[in-house]
C-alpha cells in the first residue's frame, strides 16, 4: 500500500470523490483488491474529465459571446 488510509482518504476527497465512493475504494484497498481499486479510480478520473470538457465547452461559449459582444 502507497498511501496510509487516513492520506488516501485526503487524496480521495481532494481529487473530488464523493464520501460513499471513498468509502468503497477504501473498503477495496483494505480487502488486498488492487485491480479493483484501480477500476475505481479511473472511472473517478473519466467522471472528473468529462465534467472538465462540459466546463470548457461552456468557456468557449463565453469566449463566442465576448468577441460577438465586442463586435457590436
Amino acid at each position: 500500500m502507497l498511501y496510509d488510509t487516513e492520506t488516501l482518504r485526503q487524496i480521495l476527497h481532494g481529487a473530488g470523490c464523493t464520501e460513499q465512493d471513498v468509502t468503497r475504494i477504501l473498503a477495496l484497498q483494505e480487502a488486498g483488491r488492487q485491480e479493483d481499486v484501480l477500476s475505481q479510480l479511473k472511472k473517478q478520473r473519466c467522471a472528473c474529465m468529462q465534467q472538465l470538457h462540459e466546463q470548457q465547452r461552456q468557456v468557449d461559449r463565453l469566449d463566442r459571446l465576448i468577441r460577438e459582444q465586442a463586435a457590436i
